[in-house]
């Protein structure tokens, strides 16, 4: 039991895409479908293709811009089409990896007790200091400092059989999540610096204006930097053994 499929989609991920994908199988996944944005320009569809059957790849409908509020539009509809054919639909970015020890059991006691939303409540934010060349396992091989960040943690884990709307980011929904603190969430997007702000400066070019006027995005602007660099040098020195 504790039958699964992953989603997640990308623009220009193929550096992290191996490692993903090893991740979520490796958890027990029954498929992986990454949409892959029409604008990408690297590896990513390769990639993909070179893991199947047990992954796939589609072509998104909505990933031109950097326009998180129709993506989560279509992400609230998306995972709907799963109903009937698998017990629970993850939804993570591509940075973004859920860890437990026995995540399928975890998801069949989560279901034996009537839980549709799952939040893992326990959030990562991870550090390296150069984006790592291994072919391994990331979490258990090569990055294993970060800081606590229980923000980070998302309501990501959905009964295809019910109905939500993801906010912004999905870091909440219409429906209240069961929070699962023996769940981490760890997030992977400062594996270098130099990683850190060249996906910070491509995200940043395809930030729409709608998006830039409610706030979305603020983070990856290049005005910060400055602010960017000196808070990674500090975190990647003060960073702690994370417990998986």
């Amino acid at each position: 039991m504790g039958r699964f499929v992953v989603i997640t989609h990308t623009y220009n991920e193929a550096r992290i895409l191996p490692f993903f994908l090893r991740h979520y199988l490796a958890l027990g996944a029954e498929r992986i479908v990454i949409f892959v944005d029409k604008d990408t320009t690297d590896a990513s569809r390769e990639i993909v293709e070179s893991f199947k059957p047990l992954a796939e790849w589609r072509r998104s409908p909505v990933l031109t811009q950097c326009d998180d509020l129709m993506f989560c539009e279509w992400a609230s509809v998306e995972y709907k089409r799963w109903r009937g054919k698998t017990e629970w639909v993850l939804w993570p970015d591509a940075d973004e990896f859920i860890c437990h020890r026995d995540f399928k059991a975890a998801l069949d006691a989560h279901r034996s007790l009537g839980h549709t939303l799952i939040r893992p409540a326990t959030g990562w934010q991870m550090y390296h200091p150069e984006f790592p060349a291994d072919d391994g396992n990331l979490l258990t091989t090569i990055v294993r400092r970060g800081f606590r960040e229980d923000t980070l943690g998302k309501p990501v884990i959905v009964n295809p059989a019910i109905d939500i709307q993801w906010a912004a980011g999905k870091h909440t929904a219409s429906l209240e999540p069961v929070n699962d603190p023996s769940m981490s969430f760890l997030h992977f997007r400062r594996l270098g610096l130099a990683y850190h702000l060249e996906r910070n400066h491509n995200n940043w070019a395809r930030v729409n204006q709608k998006n830039r006027n409610v706030n979305h995005g603020w983070q990856t602007n290049p005005i910060y930097d400055d602010q960017q660099r000196e808070e990674f040098a500090e975190r990647l020195e003060n960073a702690v053994e994370v417990p998986l």
